[in-house]
């Protein structure tokens, strides 16, 4: 199971806050009023965040790496863990060779 990277525990789900997107057109009419129109959106034009279903902090990835990371083929480390070997673009982590594709500074995360 995946481990969550902020409490520690192995989770096998993730929770999702899922907004829908909308899109809207503003203009002034011919009597200068201000009107809206609304534009089609396409169905996976959605803003989520995920979540640790036992901590509850935010878990910095997309829609698209959800499975990856169910899977373990995808992780958020925090690079302070014990258990990282790191060298250049990659890291050694419980026997896994993985290839760094984004950092972020904890300071950086949104606040939950």
């Amino acid at each position: 199971m995946p481990k969550c990277s902020f409490c520690g525990k192995e989770i096998n789900s993730v929770h999702a806050d899922i907004d829908e997107v909308h899109r809207y057109e503003f203009f002034l009419d011919g009597k200068k009023t201000l009107r809206r129109k609304q534009l089609e959106v396409e169905q996976d034009e959605l803003h989520a965040i995920y979540l640790c279903p036992e901590c509850g902090e935010e878990l910095p990835f997309s829609s698209w790496r959800v499975e990856d990371f169910l899977r373990k083929e995808y992780v958020v480390l925090s690079l302070d863990d014990p258990e990282i070997k790191r060298k250049g673009d990659y890291v050694l982590y419980r026997g896994k060779v993985y290839k760094i594709i984004r950092e972020e500074d904890v300071a950086d995360l949104p606040a939950s």
